[in-house]
């Protein structure tokens, strides 16, 4: 084909453009075009007032979703924690939130702001034992403490009312939560195991593991348990699961449940009120193949709990 520009086009003006040629030559991807600047100018102009024109239309879009959203967690009267927060998510507060910092100590610091020992105050003993939902979060350091398993606990303890527990980034749960030892066995009843509704646990899959989630099952009173993005898909690759053909009738009938499946049904067993699960993120990368089986997401669904699965947003 390398005769066809001068055949096709001869002495005639631009625009000339190599996909005329139809000779196959990867046009998909790369072009050659010869046009006058006036006229590739006013194309820009075009591309740019359309790409303005969607942009506007995609704001307003996720405004009115954002309106909407705001207006059914009013009407709810939830807490509720948006990932990312405001001002792209939408938050319901707690009735108190607080940091805990390296030096273990708990401060009352509102999502979003960024954390100031001049400006804020320690969360005082009448605020933790009155309130009745909570958000908590802590500092990196403050994890790393080797102080912090207790301090934390001892922070839930002042909490006498609390039936809300938000906790962002959760870390050492099983041993805070449940009460179990350094080895993480023999988890103990609490006030806290007894009488909390509401666990919220999103985004801590790098210390969350079915063992933790095993250990939920020592909280009796459960009506809704978030885990947004906090199974670990990890923990099921190379699981035989995974990898049996499920075209085969007689291939793997009898294989070993998936990581997090007879953790979710306990608990779940457990919770007879349980009304709701929340494992949003769970489709991102086809992670439910690798954590949980259908059969333990239907036994939690026949028990009376709905359960949330969210929507794809990640390959």
């Amino acid at each position: 084909f390398e005769d066809w520009p001068d055949e096709h086009f001869g002495t005639g003006p631009p625009p000339w453009d190599s996909v005329e040629g139809e000779n196959f030559d990867n046009d998909s991807e790369v072009l050659i075009r010869v046009v006058r600047q006036s006229v590739l100018d006013a194309e820009k102009k075009a591309d740019e007032a359309l790409l303005q024109k969607a942009a506007r239309t995609a704001a307003q879009k996720q405004q009115k979703k954002k309106k909407q959203k705001e207006s059914a967690l009013q009407r709810s009267g939830k807490v509720h924690y948006s990932f990312p927060g405001p001002p792209r998510g939408v938050d319901a507060n707690a009735e108190l939130e607080v940091l805990v910092d390296a030096d273990l100590l708990a401060y009352a610091v509102p999502r979003g702001e960024k954390f100031d020992k001049q400006k804020h105050a320690r969360a005082e003993p009448a605020q933790l034992a009155g309130c009745r939902s909570l958000m908590i979060r802590a500092t990196n350091g403050a994890v790393a403490e080797e102080g912090f398993v207790e301090q934390t606990r001892s922070l839930l303890e002042a909490c006498t009312s609390l039936e809300e527990l938000h906790w962002h980034d959760a870390a050492h749960i099983s041993r805070i939560l449940c009460g179990t030892d350094a080895e993480g066995e023999n988890p103990k009843q609490s006030r806290l195991t007894r009488s909390l509704r509401v666990l919220s646990l999103p985004y801590c899959s790098r210390n969350f593991g079915p063992e933790e989630l095993a250990d939920l099952a020592i909280f009796s009173g459960l009506e809704a348990l978030d885990l947004r993005s906090s199974l670990d898909m990890e923990l099921g690759i190379g699981h035989p699961a995974t990898m049996r053909d499920p075209y085969d009738s007689d291939e793997g009938g009898d294989c070993e449940p998936l990581p997090y499946s007879e953790a979710l049904v306990a608990v779940a067993k457990a919770n007879r009120k349980l009304k709701e699960v929340d494992l949003d993120g769970i489709l991102d990368f086809d992670a439910f193949s690798y954590c949980l089986d259908q059969h333990a997401v239907c036994t939690v669904e026949a028990g009376g709990a709905r359960v949330k699965l969210g929507r794809k947003t990640a390959w």
